[in-house]
């Protein structure tokens, strides 16, 4: 069944509204190599087309979530102390098993809902090498927000969900998948999917580049790159997703022509909320690079990789874009060696003072969002 998805949510809308008032002439960026939307095109519609049957019961109960320092203890009491609708889905795909539990206050059009997780699932199952064959989602929608960050940078401030799995991974290990915010629900899930799926360098130590990211940027904290990558695909599949889901039976030429207008939205928006959060500390992409700058800024969790680099990938699209051809195993799939991620770094420090993009942040100077949305796309369900 295919849904013709007409809405984005209120908050998404308000955001591409704010672009087009303020920066309409800046979408001009331009996409000539299409290869990648082809294959993203290709992959959704395989996805789609792919019978999965599946089981679905109802009950309620309160919640319960992991405990992960990357979920804040209000939110944990919430769940603990709220009693939910759950949506309990299983079904496979391939020989791997798919436990999903969606909590909810109130009944959602859960048909929906299972129809974008199967998309995505089926998707990252076609690209990725994992052997892991049993997969447990628990999605908590909750109305917490994320909100404007101090420093440090924690993560109740934009962390909506994490993935856990085994440290000696082995073929019977069971993986994880908890969110814990409605908002951004589906394009978290495609982020942590990507963890869950090992489709990025999750799982290779990254420490050694921490010293190595110090040397560009006056930052404390973990340098934890592989988020940059995951959040740059996130971003994209759902650009991908949104524009797929926009007509019935949408024909590749049309899928096409949207794609290439929702990346340019996305680039730019990008940008604008980067410089939104960083100027509400006190900071500009610039003064992160100043060295001899006094406030140093901190961080907690991710914020660096998933607001910062993300933005420097998105501007340099096709670029990136390019990059990711050359040198993953498949379009979606890193190519973990070590060698792989050290080129990775290099092509980030390769563009992270590329002159152009510093004049275009310091020629976009409106950027009063009221949110702290990750991505401009939210399909509103």
């Amino acid at each position: 069944m295919k849904y013709s998805i007409t809405k984005l949510t209120k908050t998404s809308n308000e955001n591409i509204n704010y672009i087009f008032e303020h920066y309409s002439s800046k979408l001009k960026f331009i996409i000539n190599d299409t290869y990648f939307i082809k294959l993203l095109y290709t992959l959704i519609d395989k996805a789609i087309e792919t019978p999965i049957e599946h089981s679905l019961k109802q009950t309620e109960s309160n919640g319960n979530i992991i405990n992960s320092s990357f979920c804040s203890q209000e939110i944990k009491d919430y769940i603990k102390n709220n009693t939910f609708i759950i949506y309990n889905i299983e079904f496979k795909i391939k020989d791997a098993q798919y436990n999903l539990f969606i909590y909810s206050k109130k009944k959602i059009q859960i048909d929906k809902y299972i129809y974008f997780i199967k998309l995505i699932l089926g998707m990252c199952s076609e690209q990725a090498t994992t052997h892991n064959n049993v997969f447990t989602f628990k999605i908590f929608l909750t109305d917490f927000k994320k909100t404007q960050p101090t420093i440090p940078v924690t993560p109740f401030h934009i962390n909506s969900g994490v993935t856990s799995y085994p440290s000696d991974p082995h073929e019977n290990d069971c993986k994880d998948i908890i969110i814990f915010r409605n908002e951004e629900w589906f394009k978290v899930f495609i982020h942590e999917c990507f963890h869950l799926f090992c489709l990025d360098f999750c799982d290779v130590d990254v420490s050694k580049f921490k010293n190595l990211f110090k040397q560009m940027y006056n930052i404390e904290g973990e340098f934890l790159f592989f988020e940059a990558l995951t959040e740059f695909w996130a971003r994209t599949i759902n650009i991908a997703v949104v524009s797929y889901s926009t007509k019935k039976n949408i024909l590749y030429e049309e899928f096409e022509t949207l794609m290439k207008i929702n990346i340019q939205i996305e680039r730019l928006y990008s940008i604008l909320q980067m410089k939104h959060i960083l100027s509400n500390m006190g900071f500009t992409y610039e003064s992160l690079l100043d060295k001899t700058r006094t406030t140093l800024f901190k961080e907690e969790t991710n914020f660096f990789c998933y607001y910062v680099l993300t933005t420097l990938l998105l501007f340099h699209y096709e670029q990136t874009i390019a990059w990711f051809v050359e040198h993953n195993q498949t379009i979606l799939q890193f190519s973990k060696n070590k060698n792989s991620v050290l080129l990775f770094f290099y092509y980030i420090k390769s563009i992270h003072k590329n002159v152009n993009m510093l004049k275009t942040f310091e020629s976009l100077d409106k950027f009063e969002l009221t949110n702290n949305y990750m991505s401009v796309f939210e399909i509103l369900l």
